[in-house]
């Protein structure tokens, strides 16, 4: 791992109560009205805004710069694996996820309601080990639930505002991939997500949004 990479995840204990206290400044409680605009007033960008908005499931929002989990359907429709990224919230169905519990040794799968694929670590294809850094993306569910497609929202502790990490196998969770140029930098639309070993920083701390 780079020196960069290390100096973003020393952060203290200190950083994460800070920026919990800032999302309850900045509106981080999970209402619509908080978050200060109506769905519609939402400006269109790309392919994230184009979709029709529910509010059957919910969405993850980063404490971490306030951002969205999100799949590009325009890559979605040449792409059978698609990387996920972070993204203005916009409560469009390529945001949100699905919770199910297919049965067997496996806990649970994550399914991102427009693309109908599910929350996938690394390759396509790939149901092995787990590392730090693999990339995280959606790619057609399994029934068995492989290694690569097994992840858990966790239950936010108390005191923590809704936050809380979504576990992986292997002891990895869900990530905003660190910027090595500018590792205290809050993340851009864009940024990719990926794997690491679990350690309660606030790139790690998703909250689910509903309307």
């Amino acid at each position: 791992m780079s020196k960069s990479s290390l100096l973003r995840r020393s952060v203290s204990a200190l950083t994460v109560s800070l920026l919990v206290a800032l999302s309850v400044i900045a509106g981080g409680v999970s209402s619509a009205a908080t978050l200060g605009a109506s769905p519609g007033g939402v400006s269109p960008r790309s392919a994230h805004d184009v979709l029709q908005r529910s509010d059957q499931y919910p969405t993850f929002k980063s404490l971490d710069g306030g951002l969205c989990l999100d799949v590009n359907m325009v890559d979605n429709a040449s792409q059978t694996w698609v990387p996920l990224t972070v993204w203005d919230c916009n409560f469009g169905d390529n945001q949100r996820f699905a919770n199910t519990t297919p049965g067997g040794t496996s806990c649970c799968q994550l399914i991102n309601q427009a693309s109908q694929k599910c929350m996938d670590a690394g390759d396509p294809g790939n149901s092995g080990q787990l590392f730090n850094g693999q990339d995280v993306g959606v790619f057609p569910c399994k029934v068995s639930t492989p290694t690569n497609q097994n992840f858990r929202y966790q239950s936010p502790p108390s005191g923590s505002l809704g936050y809380a990490e979504i576990h992986a196998s292997q002891g990895k969770c869900v990530e905003i991939r660190v910027n090595p140029n500018n590792p205290t930098a809050q993340p851009g639309v864009g940024t990719k997500i990926q794997l690491w070993d679990c350690n309660g920083q606030p790139w790690q701390q998703w909250k689910l949004f509903t309307l």
